[in-house]
């Protein structure tokens, strides 16, 4: 199992799940979580329902913009690392702008990316930070806010989507959603348990971010479903896809990724 002051460690032989639940937050939880021994973890109520009522009023007063080139729609404020591809520059100099829109939507809510940073802090005992990146001495923007229905079956890893960036360098990567809206039905996070290798690049669909679903033939995988005020946590070089649910903008999260540096580090970005 990995811990937090290991040398650098490729996960891609990572053992197969060793059961299918879901788990509560524990540190033994997490470091099975980042060694993809487990699914997935929940952390209940980790905003209540007026917080969420609050988040909610805030994002949608502020109003969203969308994905270029992304089917179907996904509404987002703030930037990801993904959509600026490879391009540093255009992603950092992106930064400021992103964060102060993040805080004017969330103003007379809570925090939640720092209500993460402390929940990690105190569970774990060590410090979290936003990523940085030395080079262009600028932190990353931490915090998406997405308007979500549906979401292809895809991967998120730095090693495949940032190459030479300082988030690289993780040696596991996971993904927590924050859920303050949820629809009636649907909606699930469906993980699968196949971490993704370079010979999966072959399944990319031409001209999208989505897999064919080949690439997950005779795996398992697990159904998460949202809950309002709940956090859940998977491993995102997990192959993992959106189920459709209610109408459009039932669906609200607030997310991160959260890496293991080869220093022991926790670092949050999006």
């Amino acid at each position: 199992m990995l811990s937090l002051n290991n040398s650098r460690t490729s996960l891609n032989v990572s053992p197969a799940w060793c059961d299918r639940e879901i788990h509560q937050l524990t540190p033994e939880s997490f470091l099975s979580l980042l060694n993809n021994e487990i699914p997935a973890i929940r952390i209940p109520k980790f905003a209540d329902a007026d917080e969420c009522d609050l988040l909610a009023a805030g994002i949608e007063f502020f109003g969203f913009h969308y994905y270029k080139d992304v089917y179907p729609p996904i509404g987002r404020i703030g930037i990801t690392q993904y959509e600026h591809g490879r391009n540093r520059n255009s992603y950092f100099a992106s930064v400021r702008e992103a964060s102060r829109k993040q805080r004017e939507a969330l103003a007379d809510a809570c925090d939640p990316i720092e209500r993460m940073r402390q929940t990690l802090r105190r569970v774990f005992g060590g410090a979290s930070h936003v990523a940085y990146e030395s080079e262009m001495r600028c932190s990353y923007f931490a915090g998406l806010i997405r308007q979500i229905n549906i979401a292809l079956l895809h991967v998120d890893w730095a090693s495949l989507s940032a190459p030479n960036w300082e988030i690289s360098k993780a040696l596991s990567q996971l993904a927590w959603n924050l859920f303050v809206r949820v629809p009636e039905n649907g909606g699930e996070c469906v993980v699968h348990d196949r971490l993704w290798v370079p010979c999966h690049e072959e399944h990319l669909i031409p001209g999208s971010y989505g897999y064919d679903h080949k690439v997950v033939e005779n795996s398992e995988n697990v159904a998460l479903n949202p809950e309002v005020g709940d956090v859940l946590l998977f491993n995102s070089q997990n192959f993992h896809q959106v189920n459709a649910g209610g109408n459009p903008g039932e669906r609200l999260t607030i997310s991160s990724f959260i890496g293991l540096m080869p220093n022991g580090r926790l670092v949050l970005w999006s």
